[in-house]
C-alpha cells in the first residue's frame, strides 16, 4: 500500500494465488512480511534438502510430507512422497557440486494450514546465491500436501 498524496510506502505484504482450471483465483493466501514466526518448519522442509545421507534424508521427508503429497517449481509438477524424494536427492546433488547448502533467507509466516518459507542457496565462502520463497500448503493432519517452489531472478 502506498499513501496516495506523496507516494510514499505506507505497508507491503506478500500473496500467493492458486488458480483453478478457469484461470479464476481459487485461492488467495496473504501474508505479512515482518512477521517471522515459522522458523521451525522452515528448518524441517529445508532439511532433507541439506542431507548426505539417503536414508535419513527419506526419514525427514516421510516425517514432513503426505504420502499423496505435490510440489510445484517452474519447471516440474512432481506427485508422491517416492518422486518427491528423487526429486530431492537430485537437488541435493546438484547443491553438493555447487558447493551450496539451503538456509531460512528472511522471514517466514505461517497461518490457516498454509506457509511461506523465504530460503538461499549459500555459497561455501559465504556469499549468498540463489534466493526464492516457497508456499506450503499442510494437510488437516498438518503434513505437508503440496510445495509451490519460487526462485528469485538473482544468480550468484
Amino acid at each position: 500500500m502506498v499513501a496516495t498524496a506523496d507516494g510514499r510506502i505506507e505497508a507491503q505484504g506478500l500473496c500467493y494465488l492458486l488458480l483453478d482450471g478457469d484461470a479464476r483465483i481459487a485461492q488467495d493466501y496473504q501474508f505479512n512480511p515482518t512477521v517471522d514466526d515459522t522458523a521451525e518448519l522452515t528448518n524441517e522442509y529445508l532439511a532433507p534438502w541439506n542431507e548426505p545421507d539417503a536414508s535419513l534424508r527419506q526419514s525427514l521427508l516421510a516425517k514432513l510430507w503426505a504420502a499423496d503429497c505435490a510440489y510445484f517449481d517452474g519447471e516440474a509438477e512432481i506427485r508422491g512422497l517416492t518422486a518427491i524424494a528423487e526429486k530431492v536427492a537430485g537437488a541435493h546433488r546438484h547443491l553438493v557440486a555447487q558447493g551450496q547448502i539451503l538456509s531460512a533467507a528472511g522471514r517466514s509466516q505461517r497461518h490457516h494450514d498454509v506457509a511461506h518459507i523465504a530460503r538461499r542457496a549459500a555459497l561455501a565462502d559465504g556469499r549468498a546465491g540463489r534466493t526464492g520463497s516457497t508456499l506450503l500448503i499442510m494437510d488437516h493432519n498438518g503434513r505437508l500436501a503440496a510445495a509451490y517452489q519460487f526462485d528469485d531472478t538473482t544468480k550468484p
